[in-house]
């Protein structure tokens, strides 16, 4: 028999009590037990010795997304077990073997998980200055431990779970606050190696990788090239502008494509059939703030730097 086709606002309902096997309206559908924002899972049911339990995604991805998701709670029924797991990856579900090998390794991180973000909640509360936030943080971390109690209850794990006494919270505080240390320490020590591999980089050495800040910096190299449709193993040398994010572009387009932005500093400008060549990249805008060449943001203090080390302006 035919199925009636169903409205917007019946979809969650249909994916929450799973009397349909799969629907598509707009930018969200279900399949089975997963329930989908464009290609992100946002939420899975998952039924566990005779009890229902609904997977929430825990992560923000966009502001239509988390329209999604507020309608995706509404059709999940209001004495239903939910937990919230974290971020999920593009596409797909909540695989259990995305967090361990078997379902109760899963659910092992699961609830360290929820004891981690009430730690960090209590943590934040005592750095409030206002009494309001403060107790919306203990609110939230006691909401994050029912959910620990809720995990350790239905698969039955054998740890305990900090009660509300001043002593149980005051050892979660320490342990959430000896982690950021660490956290902290590790930082430190990786921005000091990235430091000294850009300062390498700059000097010219090879250096394996790319860097992630976001700053993008610039450096000439010479790449020796062989003609494909040459049988002369002789090695022509090709001068080459590379930057921080592992891209390189001829350095005559580079200096040419310098010389047009500045030029349309002040006005500013947009790609719109009208094209700047970097090479095989092109300019995508031109602002008072910097030049944006696909990935590539990049800053007139740093572009201006390197262009009168490369005497291109005075």
């Amino acid at each position: 028999m035919k199925q009636q086709r169903l409205k917007a606002h019946e979809y969650p309902h249909a994916w929450a009590h799973q009397t349909r096997n799969c629907g598509t309206s707009g930018n969200i559908s279900f399949r089975g037990r997963c329930y989908y924002s464009y290609d992100t899972c946002i939420g899975e049911v998952l039924d566990v010795k005779g009890t229902r339990v609904f997977l929430i995604n825990d992560g923000y991805y966009s502001s239509s997304t988390s329209s999604h998701q507020s309608r995706m709670h509404a059709g999940i029924p209001q004495d239903a077990v939910r937990i919230r797991v974290p971020k999920a990856s593009w596409g797909g579900g909540f695989p259990l073997s995305r967090y361990a090998d078997t379902r109760k390794q899963w659910a092992k991180k699961i609830f360290e998980y929820q004891l981690e973000k009430a730690a960090e909640l209590f943590v934040s509360a005592e750095k409030r200055r206002k009494q309001n936030t403060r107790a919306y943080d203990i609110v939230q971390a006691h909401s994050w431990l029912e959910g620990a109690r809720e995990v350790k209850r239905i698969f039955n794990i054998r740890r305990m779970v900090p009660g509300s006494s001043e002593e149980s919270l005051a050892t979660m505080q320490a342990a959430a606050r000896a982690t950021a240390r660490a956290d902290a320490a590790a930082l430190k020590k990786r921005q000091a190696r990235e430091k000294e591999r850009l300062t390498r980089w700059l000097a010219g050495e090879k250096v394996s990788g790319y860097f992630p800040s976001t700053r993008v910096l610039f450096r000439v190299v010479h790449i020796e090239t062989i003609s494909p449709f040459s049988f002369s193993t002789d090695r022509a040398s090709e001068k080459v502008i590379e930057t921080t994010k592992g891209a390189s572009v001829p350095y005559e387009e580079g200096e040419k494509a310098f010389k047009i932005a500045i030029k349309l500093r002040g006005k500013g400008w947009r790609s719109n059939g009208e094209q700047i060549k970097l090479g095989q990249y092109s300019v995508s805008s031109v602002n008072e703030t910097g030049v944006i060449a696909g990935c590539h943001n990049m800053k007139w203090d740093d572009l201006i730097a390197f262009a009168k080390k490369e005497e291109w302006i005075k």
